[in-house]
């Protein structure tokens, strides 16, 4: 838990407004196009109306560029959190292997309180301890 905390604090989150914000400012010389529609010997307003369909397009051209850098970005720390989550889900499934196994031999080393010998030899302990062990690796595998 402790290492989700870790990664997820080298990884700030950006709301979706700030992801899906329009990008403002944009402005593109179309005095070229001006001038070449001039010598074309086109109406004013159409040359106004080309004007506004190339601000537009630079708009639109930025607004994807910026949407393109917040893809990878988000795209880069989703990879990273996959690798912090089979790094955790290894470190999980060894730390569940290490304790089945001690509680592999702490069952099977402790005396029967009542007959004295081993509990390994009792079914009813060795059962128990089966269930548990089952449970475990069900809870492990399961998260």
């Amino acid at each position: 838990m402790e290492a989700l905390q870790t990664v997820k604090g080298l990884f700030p989150r950006m709301s979706n407004s700030e992801l899906m914000a329009p990008v403002e400012n944009v402005a593109v010389s179309t005095e070229r196009l001006r001038q070449r529609l001039l010598e074309e010997c086109v109406s004013e307003a159409a040359i106004q109306e080309s004007e506004q369909i190339m601000d537009e397009f630079a708009s639109l051209q930025s607004q994807k560029m910026v949407l393109r850098q917040k893809y990878w970005l988000l795209t880069d720390t989703l990879r990273h959190l996959e690798t912090e989550k089979v790094d955790l889900e290894n470190t999980v499934v060894d730390e569940s292997q290490r304790q089945l196994k001690n509680i592999g031999a702490s069952s099977r080393s402790r005396p029967d309180k009542y007959s004295g010998e081993h509990t390994s030899a009792c079914p009813t302990y060795f059962w128990l301890a089966r269930v548990y062990e089952s449970q475990l690796i069900i809870n492990v595998l399961g998260s």
